[in-house]
């Protein structure tokens, strides 16, 4: 996974070190934005330049129901899901709570304090998480989770937590603060085969930062 998120991060920033590169030959180079600065406002799906297939992970976990209807208990399914634990009988429960969680939000904004960052999506659900990694719990919807945020890098890195679902979300902001990469990866359960990194595109709206 790890190498999977430093392709993703080393492909994004191609283009931004380009813009960098080109805006060191000005007169003067100004001091970098913090990632803060850059996160901050709101943003809007570009859904021309976004990947997020929502109904992947749907049909894996109707796959993995009805392979557990049709076969004996030890049987391996075409889509196995492996948790490290004992069989996992609540698929109501993991749909649930990843539906919630990965639900696609049309818009978001960032509003941040000096240790802290509320997040706000496009129904007006605003979540605050502190930026210094403290376990913290939530919720959104029906699902309650853990989250630790904080700034890794040029980007805003959360990991979250629900039962037998764990995501690492990533903000990532373009050198010239214009995009948003936000990348998500499912750590728990183990699909098989994998299932890819989700990928969003978000445009600045509203102005400037």
């Amino acid at each position: 996974m790890r190498r999977r998120m430093l392709v993703l991060v080393t492909g994004w920033l191609v283009g931004s070190l380009a813009w960098s590169a080109s805006a060191a030959q000005g007169p003067s180079l100004a001091a970098a934005p913090t990632p803060a600065a850059q996160l901050v406002g709101s943003w809007k799906l570009d859904r021309a330049k976004t990947k997020d297939g929502q109904d992947v992970w749907k049909r894996r976990l109707d796959a993995m129901r009805a392979a557990q209807i049709a076969e004996p208990a030890d049987a391996a399914g075409m889509f196995a899901l492996h948790t490290g634990h004992a069989p996992y009988t609540g698929d109501w429960q993991l749909k649930s709570a990843m539906r919630d969680l990965l639900e696609i939000a049309e818009r978001l904004s960032f509003r941040f304090s000096d240790e802290s960052v509320t997040i706000t999506d496009d129904l007006n659900r605003a979540l605050t998480f502190a930026t210094t990694g403290t376990k913290e719990k939530r919720q959104l919807s029906a699902t309650q989770f853990n989250a630790r945020t904080r700034f890794s890098g040029g980007a805003l890195t959360q990991l979250v937590t629900s039962d037998e679902l764990a995501l690492t979300e990533v903000y990532l902001p373009s050198e010239d603060g214009t995009e948003m990469l936000v990348s998500i990866t499912v750590d728990k359960p183990d699909f098989k085969p994998p299932l890819k990194d989700i990928m969003r595109v978000y445009t600045r709206s509203g102005g400037s930062h």
